[in-house]
């Protein structure tokens, strides 16, 4: 059984959708439209249409015109648009934004759109420019948390000398502890892009207090409480996991107080940390399948799906300085039963730069969710260039939170995973957790640990070895078989 992954190493030698408030190119969810009825800002994401260069073989050459051509035509609409009464807080050193003003947040060099906040008036104005495809709510996202590596056999990959070295591991998440055991001396990139939006109660987590920052440490986990003071709440719930996911991906060796000796997938791999959560303090936010929401729900963690964009844009702009091999998101939302490629403004941007990375050799590994689904995953895992992951048991039962459809790509272990919990005041701890965020990362360091091995392999051609070489699963609740890698 733990041989299987070694064989995917031979086989490579061998070679969200959401229910929207109405049609048209302006897309928003119930709650925004409600917002723009009473005349309130909202935030949005905005598509514009720009010629699409042959894909790119680096980042620079055709990319950089590709970029200024983005830039251009995205800058020419919104000056046609908006004149000078537009305000670009997508610049540094800009201070508190105007309410009556619309502003741009977010801008991307890769991949053709924005974050605004707007009326539902500006929007109206905006979507009447033949050069804009699409205006949609910048939704939150949550980690895919439900509450090994023998399992898929990396000790026997590692024993012919790969183990991920000289590749990176990006992962966008909480933010991941740069000082534990498992990752220090490993980050090799690190950034956070994190909001402050007073209508959605959040506060950003960039540890400068702004909305963007690059460089050490701003790709570090948000407060965690400190088990050495048990019964006192010095953190917000959530914010471990960024570290346990980088950890079960290319965690270093480490051994846990009661004697455990833990390693991640890619053990000699590097890591990209990369912040896309913010704080957000409303409990309807925070508890948006009860109502009324559970008052003890907030604070909570959730990231706009417009600093999910930021993080694979500055991924996409570092994979080849950095040597990316994989991109791991435990993050969604939303029930998709079918490919969401083209389902709006978000998910064009999003597969934009999934297909970017893709054809420079890098896998984007996405969780299929918790939400027990049979037929169906959540966004972003429903792009279809994407590998989505399911969650199974050590007994290779597929877990009863793991969302199940013909999306779902390949399995992994997902249930009661041992990995790191953030460095406290220089001492290192480990935690065990469930959920599809858990399995997401094993795949996600089998890509660097593959590609290691074989470094001029493809991501079809890894996605091909592990699934030629997972163990075949039955899923008994919709009769589908899926590959848990092996």
């Amino acid at each position: 059984m733990r041989f299987r992954l070694f064989a995917a190493v031979l086989v490579l030698l061998g070679l969200a959708s959401g229910a929207w408030a109405q049609a048209g190119k302006i897309n928003l969810t119930a709650k925004s439209l409600e917002r723009t009825n009473a005349g309130e800002r909202v935030r949005v994401i905005v598509g514009f249409a720009v010629p699409q260069a042959r894909a790119p073989q680096g980042l620079g050459g055709k990319n950089a015109g590709q970029s200024a051509r983005i830039a251009a035509i995205r800058d020419s609409v919104l000056e046609d648009v908006f004149g000078a009464a537009l305000v670009d807080a997508a610049r540094p050193g800009i201070g508190l934004l105007p309410d009556d003003r619309p502003v741009v947040v977010r801008k991307w060099r890769n991949t053709a759109g924005a974050a605004m906040l707007l009326t539902q008036a500006e929007m109206k104005k905006l979507a009447a420019d033949a050069r804009v495809t699409g205006i949609v709510t910048d939704q939150l996202r949550k980690p895919m948390l439900n509450d090994s590596t023998v399992l898929i056999g990396a000790p026997v990959v590692w024993a012919t000398g790969a183990d991920g070295a000289d590749y990176a591991v990006a992962v966008l998440d909480t933010g991941s502890s740069h000082n534990h055991t498992m990752m220090t001396g490993k980050v090799v990139g690190s950034a956070c892009f994190s909001t402050t939006d007073t209508t959605n109660s959040a506060v950003s987590l960039c540890p400068d207090g702004t909305d963007q920052q690059t460089g050490a440490p701003a790709g570090t986990n948000c407060p965690v409480d400190d088990p050495a003071t048990q019964g006192t709440t010095e953190g917000i719930s959530g914010c471990f996991h960024g570290s346990h996911v980088a950890s079960t991906a290319m965690g270093g060796a480490y051994t846990t107080s009661d004697g455990l000796h833990l390693n991640g997938v890619a053990k000699g791999a590097n890591l990209v940390a990369v912040q896309v959560f913010s704080k957000v303090t409303d409990p309807a936010q925070c508890d948006q399948n009860n109502n009324p929401p559970d008052p003890n729900s907030a604070p909570c963690l959730l990231a706009f799906d417009s600093d999910i964009i930021s993080g694979l844009n500055y991924v996409l702009t570092n994979a080849t300085a950095l040597k990316i091999a994989s991109v791991n998101m435990s993050l969604g939302g939303g029930q998709a039963s079918a490919a969401c490629d083209n389902d709006n403004a978000t998910a064009a941007q999003e597969k934009n730069l999934i297909d970017q990375l893709r054809a420079q050799g890098v896998a984007t590994v996405i969780a299929a969710g918790n939400e027990s689904f049979t037929d169906a995953v959540s966004f972003p895992g429903c792009i279809s260039t994407a590998i989505t992951v399911g969650a199974t048991s050590k007994q290779d039962t597929v877990a009863g939170f793991s969302n199940s459809s013909p999306l779902v790509d390949v399995l992994a272990p997902g249930v009661n995973i041992r990995a790191a919990y953030p460095a406290v005041n220089g001492t290192s701890y480990s935690v065990n957790a469930s959920g599809t965020s858990m399995a997401t990362p094993h795949v996600a360091g089998a890509f660097a640990l593959l590609k290691s091995a074989n470094p001029s392999a493809s991501v079809q051609d890894i996605e091909d070895a592990l699934k030629a070489t997972g163990k075949p699963v039955l899923d008994s609740r919709n009769l589908l078989y899926k590959p848990r890698i092996r």
